[in-house]
Protein backbone atom coordinates (compact mmCIF):
# COMPACT_ATOMS: atom_id res chain seq x y z
CA UNK A 1 0.00 0.00 0.00
CA UNK A 2 1.73 3.36 -0.94
CA UNK A 3 0.21 6.28 1.21
CA UNK A 4 -1.95 8.71 -0.98
CA UNK A 5 0.76 12.03 -0.62
CA UNK A 6 3.46 10.12 -2.85
CA UNK A 7 1.42 8.22 -5.42
CA UNK A 8 2.68 9.90 -7.99
CA UNK A 9 5.84 9.28 -7.45
CA UNK A 10 5.87 5.47 -6.24
CA UNK A 11 6.27 3.75 -9.82
CA UNK A 12 9.29 6.24 -10.66
CA UNK A 13 10.95 5.10 -7.55
CA UNK A 14 10.05 1.48 -8.33
CA UNK A 15 11.92 1.95 -11.08
CA UNK A 16 15.05 3.42 -9.16
CA UNK A 17 17.20 0.02 -8.67
CA UNK A 18 16.65 -1.47 -12.63
CA UNK A 19 17.67 2.52 -13.73
CA UNK A 20 20.54 2.50 -11.46
CA UNK A 21 21.82 -1.09 -12.64
CA UNK A 22 21.61 -0.18 -16.57
CA UNK A 23 23.42 3.17 -15.71
CA UNK A 24 26.22 0.64 -14.11
CA UNK A 25 25.87 -1.07 -17.48
CA UNK A 26 26.23 1.80 -20.06
CA UNK A 27 29.34 2.98 -17.94
CA UNK A 28 31.01 -0.46 -18.38
CA UNK A 29 29.99 -0.87 -22.10
CA UNK A 30 31.55 2.24 -22.63
CA UNK A 31 34.38 1.19 -20.68
CA UNK A 32 34.39 -2.71 -22.67
CA UNK A 33 34.26 0.08 -26.00
CA UNK A 34 37.46 2.27 -25.36
CA UNK A 35 39.22 -0.88 -24.72
CA UNK A 36 38.13 -2.23 -28.16
CA UNK A 37 39.70 0.67 -29.64
CA UNK A 38 42.68 0.55 -27.67
CA UNK A 39 43.74 -3.04 -29.17
CA UNK A 40 42.46 -1.74 -32.41
CA UNK A 41 44.63 1.21 -32.28
CA UNK A 42 47.77 -1.13 -30.45
CA UNK A 43 50.05 -1.15 -34.00
CA UNK A 44 49.93 2.82 -33.54
CA UNK A 45 50.41 2.94 -29.84
CA UNK A 46 53.03 0.50 -30.25
CA UNK A 47 54.58 2.96 -32.71
CA UNK A 48 54.34 6.10 -30.43
CA UNK A 49 55.85 4.27 -27.45
CA UNK A 50 58.69 3.71 -29.78
CA UNK A 51 59.31 6.69 -31.36
CA UNK A 52 59.11 8.34 -27.80
CA UNK A 53 61.99 6.08 -26.17
CA UNK A 54 64.03 6.47 -29.31
CA UNK A 55 63.45 10.58 -28.84
CA UNK A 56 64.30 10.58 -25.41
CA UNK A 57 67.72 7.88 -26.43
CA UNK A 58 68.45 11.15 -29.23
CA UNK A 59 67.97 13.72 -26.95
CA UNK A 60 70.14 11.62 -24.47
CA UNK A 61 73.44 10.82 -27.15
CA UNK A 62 73.09 14.62 -28.23
CA UNK A 63 72.85 16.38 -24.80
CA UNK A 64 69.71 17.88 -26.11
CA UNK A 65 66.74 19.58 -23.96
CA UNK A 66 64.51 17.76 -22.23
CA UNK A 67 61.65 20.41 -21.11
CA UNK A 68 59.99 19.51 -17.72
CA UNK A 69 57.21 21.80 -18.66
CA UNK A 70 56.42 19.41 -21.45
CA UNK A 71 56.75 16.47 -19.58
CA UNK A 72 54.98 17.57 -16.72
CA UNK A 73 51.79 19.69 -18.84
CA UNK A 74 52.15 16.38 -20.78
CA UNK A 75 51.45 14.13 -18.17
CA UNK A 76 48.83 16.08 -16.58
CA UNK A 77 46.63 16.33 -19.58
CA UNK A 78 46.50 13.19 -19.84
CA UNK A 79 45.66 12.02 -16.74
CA UNK A 80 43.00 15.31 -17.05
CA UNK A 81 41.74 13.13 -20.35
CA UNK A 82 41.20 10.06 -18.55
CA UNK A 83 39.18 11.36 -15.67
CA UNK A 84 37.03 13.20 -17.66
CA UNK A 85 36.66 10.25 -20.22
CA UNK A 86 35.40 7.95 -16.96
CA UNK A 87 33.45 10.99 -16.31
CA UNK A 88 31.77 10.81 -19.93
CA UNK A 89 31.16 7.11 -19.29
CA UNK A 90 28.86 8.00 -16.62
CA UNK A 91 26.88 10.57 -18.05
CA UNK A 92 23.93 8.84 -19.77
CA UNK A 93 24.14 11.13 -22.74
CA UNK A 94 25.41 10.08 -26.17
CA UNK A 95 28.94 9.93 -27.10
CA UNK A 96 29.95 10.46 -30.60
CA UNK A 97 31.67 7.36 -32.64
CA UNK A 98 34.90 9.51 -32.56
CA UNK A 99 35.46 10.20 -29.28
CA UNK A 100 37.42 6.68 -28.03
CA UNK A 101 40.02 6.78 -31.03
CA UNK A 102 39.77 10.86 -30.33
CA UNK A 103 40.83 10.32 -26.82
CA UNK A 104 43.10 6.97 -26.95
CA UNK A 105 45.17 9.20 -29.68
CA UNK A 106 45.35 12.24 -28.21
CA UNK A 107 46.61 10.36 -24.91
CA UNK A 108 48.94 8.33 -27.15
CA UNK A 109 51.00 11.31 -28.42
CA UNK A 110 50.89 12.93 -25.31
CA UNK A 111 52.13 9.78 -24.05
CA UNK A 112 54.75 10.34 -26.55
CA UNK A 113 55.73 13.61 -25.39
CA UNK A 114 55.75 12.15 -21.64
CA UNK A 115 58.69 9.31 -22.87
CA UNK A 116 60.40 12.01 -25.29
CA UNK A 117 60.75 14.67 -22.39
CA UNK A 118 62.22 12.51 -19.28
CA UNK A 119 64.57 13.83 -17.48
CA UNK A 120 68.30 12.85 -18.35
CA UNK A 121 69.16 11.90 -14.62
CA UNK A 122 66.44 9.51 -14.75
Amino acid sequence: HVPPGIHPYAQHLMNYWRNFLYNIWVFFFRVAHSWSWVLYLTPFLCAIVFDGVMTRKAKLASFKYTSPTIYNLSWHIVIALGAMSLLAFSVTTPLSVFFYPGVITLMGVLVRLVIANIQHSA
